[in-house]
């Protein structure tokens, strides 16, 4: 990518900036609203949930929450890219998937999670995502963080549509992190320790 991207947290200011990026209707891959990790229930109760809600529990979460719950990419004043990224305990589904569950009694304190990834497809294939990773993993390590975990698509065939949401795990090795654990073969657990 010729031009490095402008890159922002998520604040209640920039979230028409995330409406346009996601779609008014469509939000994203399926609808999710960056919600699916943040749910705790089953992924069948989530997909029951309508998109308009899922927008509507995401947006609360962008104006009330503290912390900005990612960050929001520009190129040319457009937005064109967005990461989420926060404490492991803010994704509980991140916390019980079979990819990044942590062994039993592992401790979840300073370590904060990378779990997904929206680029525009007019900018795909251009580097933006190690762009936004590396702006994740700095917003983590300001904000208190010790790692950054994430289970991120190991694979060498091409991706279908969406289908890297999660991230790609040979953009993740290039930024460092490395595999933990194996518990799904497509998708290492992977981590960098940042403090």
């Amino acid at each position: 990518m010729a031009a490095k991207p402008d890159i922002h947290p998520l604040m209640p200011d920039r979230w028409d900036d995330l409406v346009q990026l996601f779609g008014p209707e469509r939000g994203a891959y399926g609808g999710c609203w960056c919600m699916y990790w943040r749910h705790d229930g089953t992924r069948r109760a989530f997909y029951e949930g309508s998109r308009a809600e899922h927008k509507r529990q995401f947006g609360e979460i962008v104006r009330t929450d503290v912390r900005p719950p990612g960050l929001i990419a520009y190129l040319d004043a457009q937005p064109v890219g967005w990461v989420a990224v926060g404490p492991r305990d803010a994704f509980p589904r991140f916390r019980k998937t079979k990819a990044s569950r942590l062994e039993d009694g592992a401790s979840h304190d300073g370590i904060w999670s990378i779990n997904c990834f929206y680029i525009d497809r007019t900018v795909r294939g251009r580097g933006l995502m190690a762009d936004l990773l590396d702006a994740a993993v700095r917003f983590a390590r300001d904000h208190g963080a010790v790692a950054v975990d994430a289970a991120p698509l190991d694979v060498t065939r091409k991706l279908i549509a969406g289908e890297g949401y999660v991230g790609v795990a040979s953009v993740f090795r290039a930024a460092g992190f490395e595999i933990i654990s194996r518990a799904s073969v497509p998708r290492p657990l992977m981590r960098l320790v940042v403090s």
